[in-house]
């Protein structure tokens, strides 16, 4: 496949995250977007779960991704959750938009749960 050209999108619907995960795994190995259908409530941990993965995303920065697009907390909330500095959240928040390639929250979760981006106005 070309680089220019998308990849071609499988969707899926499988109730275990498990199954979920190896089926997700061949599919983007064979150049694939594995796109799963699911609840949302399950929808945003698998999400992160696959970010973590896929960007080599670190232990304290999972914990910064999890807090902010499953609970949509700000770095005050995380900072004071994690016991620790808004300037410490704030980096470990960067550090995961730099990993991602994305600029925003708002990035990160469409780039989470596998939606198209917004074209520019």
């Amino acid at each position: 496949m070309s680089t220019d050209t998308p990849a071609p999108r499988v969707s899926f619907t499988v109730d275990d995250d498990a199954d979920a995960h190896r089926i997700a795994a061949v599919l983007e190995a064979l150049g694939f977007e594995a796109v799963r259908s699911m609840e949302s409530s399950n929808a945003l941990h698998w999400g992160c779960t696959r970010l973590v993965r896929k960007y080599s995303i670190s232990p304290r920065e999972r914990i910064v991704l999890e807090m902010m697009l499953t609970e949509q907390l700000d770095d005050q909330e995380i900072a004071r959750r994690m016991r620790t500095g808004v300037s410490t959240v704030a980096f470990l928040r960067g550090q995961v938009l730099v990993k991602t390639c994305v600029a925003d929250r708002e990035q990160l979760l469409r780039l989470a749960l596998q939606l198209p981006a917004i074209p520019a106005a």
